[in-house]
């Protein structure tokens, strides 16, 4: 989507929230503005051109302004080789530049667009967009910047379904800074109300007619923080594919695109992205599925990288059509999920120069070869063992409470390691499950539940714990006690 603000600052996961910004006291208002003249509008259209090709943009002085137009027929002509194609009126954008060097942008409207596929076509319609932010390129991104929207509606068309996505107010703010290694820090939050997505699936050949799913939520938030991002090599790299327009221009220069390419390990030297999303309702022919709110969270550092990362995901109660869960085992769906894990080991780093020392561009074949495709997996397990880390993570629900953490590592074919399940008021979950009638409770799951209870040590608090450990040789201990034999090597 044609975001100014992605001019300088990477893409956000959610594009119909898109990039933005505010601050306490803006910076633009420690600078003056500078007046616009044919030669600034001359230089700031070379800049446009390095970024999105010729005459993709622009550019006219407009009283104390520079009045951009940019041409998204044109921005995307390079694409109708693939079948892509765009159906749009120019985005405006108004500029105007400080003593400082930065740019005040904004922006007041968002033309309705069409995107046509070869299989498909999206459209979008935004009313009341309103973007304001000051660009430094000086730090190749913004300093801050807001973006709100009154109402967004996205359709998408193909031979397999159609979509409808509609989402009520949304704000996003940014800032931004120059980071102590040299490239860009920043921080970005959105948050939307309430979402609709009605999915209507085609009838495909003899198939019968699939029913349609509604999505309903009652608004979102997410965000995303970056420490040291390389943003001058981002855009030194998008340049670069902007003056090599095609395969074969990229293969007359593929020495400088691997360098280039190269530039960007690691991407960040840190990442966080998180997101909250409340009260989710899907309806289906199945009936109505509820969820309270939901949270995630992903990290890493020096991002990507061998360095370890970590996830986080939380849930509500969850309240399932009336007559999927058997009679006795509604007490067992999960109130409240928290599951948090940690994992490293992968080398991302040495998996991505792999993939590019592979790359080769002349002629037609694939990119990689088929060959040295295969080396690309071995880079990214081989620096030594992956390790999983399970973080104190709980389930709960009437009859169930589950306490879980430990660690262990892969390398090789066994894996090695601990892991401490803590389990509450167990003989409830016994009951619960014997009350489900025999389809549910087999006498070898009985029999499983029964064993299970005899291992666990009981704690002070009248829980049960079991703590198991997996050898190098295969052989698996609970609470000390070995089951069965070690496997032949």
């Amino acid at each position: 989507m044609p975001h100014f603000s992605r001019f300088g600052a990477p893409g956000l996961r959610c594009t119909l929230i898109g990039a933005a910004t505010v601050c306490a006291i803006p910076l633009a208002a420690l600078a003056a503005d500078v007046a616009p003249s044919a030669q600034g509008a001359q230089k700031l259209g070379g800049v446009f051109a390095q970024y999105l090709g010729k005459d993709a943009a622009t550019i006219a002085v407009e009283g104390d302004h520079y009045a951009v137009s940019l041409d998204l027929v044109k921005l995307v002509a390079p694409l109708a080789a693939e079948g892509i194609s765009v159906d749009a009126p120019p985005v405006k954008a108004d500029l105007i530049e400080q003593s400082d060097g930065a740019w005040r942008i904004t922006r007041v409207d968002y033309p309705p667009i069409a995107f046509h596929f070869k299989d498909g076509v999206s459209s979008i319609h935004v009313d009341g967009y309103k973007f304001g932010g000051v660009f430094d390129p000086a730090i190749y991104g913004f300093r801050n910047a807001e973006q709100t929207m009154d109402k967004a509606d996205v359709q998408a068309h193909t031979p397999q379904v159609d979509e409808t996505i509609s989402i009520a107010p949304t704000h996003a703010a940014m800032t931004g800074a120059a980071a102590p290694g040299g490239g860009f820090s920043g921080a970005w939050r959105q948050e939307a109300g309430q979402m609709t997505i009605f999915v209507t699936p085609k009838k495909q050949d003899q198939a019968a007619q699939p029913a349609p799913i509604t999505i309903k939520i009652g608004g979102l938030a997410s965000g995303v923080t970056l420490d040291n991002l390389r943003m001058r090599e981002l855009l030194d790299l998008w340049a670069f594919f902007v003056a090599h327009p095609n395969r074969a221009a990229l293969a007359n220069d593929e020495e400088a695109l691997k360098t280039k390419l190269r530039a960007l390990i690691p991407l960040a030297d840190k990442l966080e992205e998180s997101f909250a999303v409340q009260s989710v309702e899907v309806d289906s022919a199945q009936g109505s599925v509820k969820l309270g709110d939901l949270k995630g969270r992903f990290g890493a550092e020096r991002f990507p990288s061998k360095g370890d990362a970590e996830v986080h995901f939380a849930a509500g109660a969850i309240t399932p059509p009336p007559g999927v869960i058997p009679a006795g085992l509604s007490d067992l769906v999960p109130t409240s999920i928290d599951i948090n894990v940690k994992y490293g080991g992968y080398d991302y780093a040495a998996a991505a120069q792999e993939a590019i020392n592979d790359i080769h561009l002349a002629g037609e074949g694939p990119v990689v070869s088929d060959a040295d495709r295969a080396k690309i997996p071995a880079q990214l397990t081989g620096g030594g063992p992956i390790v999983f880390t399970i973080l104190p993570s709980h389930i709960a629900a009437p009859r169930l409470d589950l306490s879980v953490e430990g660690s262990f590592q892969v390398f090789g074919a066994r894996p090695t390691g601990k892991v401490t399940l803590k389990a509450r008021n167990f003989d409830k979950t016994i009951d619960a499950i014997k009350g489900a009638g025999q389809q549910i409770a087999t006498p070898q799951l009985i029999a499983a539940l029964t064993l299970a209870k005899g291992l666990g040590k009981s704690d002070p608090d009248g829980s049960l714990t079991w703590v198991a450990e997996y050898g190098a040789d295969g052989a698996i201990k609970v609470n000390g006690l070995a089951l069965g034999k070690a496997p032949a090597p």
